[in-house]
């Protein structure tokens, strides 16, 4: 088993890969709480996308094209702190065939994500997961705050 909070995987079918470490979103549904990370900051140590990969080199963790990369599953991967190194590591694992999934709170807009046309290889190479609570039911989970 490889976890380091930035990189984690119980075998080689799956990896959760994260350039920084909790969030700022301040989510009343979320997760990051109970498994030791805040979701009302952001560590201020964003890891490069090589640093990323040099870390998943180092780790003896042997990726194949084989392996399901999901991306900020300890983070928001689409904070604007992050979103360059996200990128970077989407186009890098699409480039050596890994189906590739991230799931966000953020907006994400045509124009980011048609530069990955080019590399993807198959159908369902790139899943991208917006969370509906955050969309369409947001009222349901968190405080209104008004400020007057």
């Amino acid at each position: 088993m490889l976890d380091t909070g930035y990189l984690y995987a119980k075998n080689k079918n799956r990896i959760f890969i994260n350039t920084c470490l909790g969030c700022n979103g301040c989510c009343a549904y979320c997760y990051l709480p109970k498994i030791g990370y805040r979701n009302n900051t952001q560590s201020s140590e964003v890891r490069t996308a090589n640093q990323v990969l040099e870390d998943i080199k180092n780790s003896g963790y042997n990726i194949d094209e084989k392996t399901l990369i999901t991306l900020g599953c300890f983070s928001e991967c689409w904070d604007e702190q992050n979103k360059p190194q996200t990128i970077e590591l989407i186009r890098y694992f699409l480039s050596q065939g890994n189906q590739v999934q991230l799931s966000t709170k953020k907006r994400i807009t045509l124009e980011e994500v048609m530069p990955f046309q080019e590399l993807i290889q198959y159908l369902g190479q790139l899943v991208i997961f917006v969370s509906s609570a955050s969309i369409s039911r947001w009222e349901s989970f968190e405080k209104i705050l008004i400020v007057q």
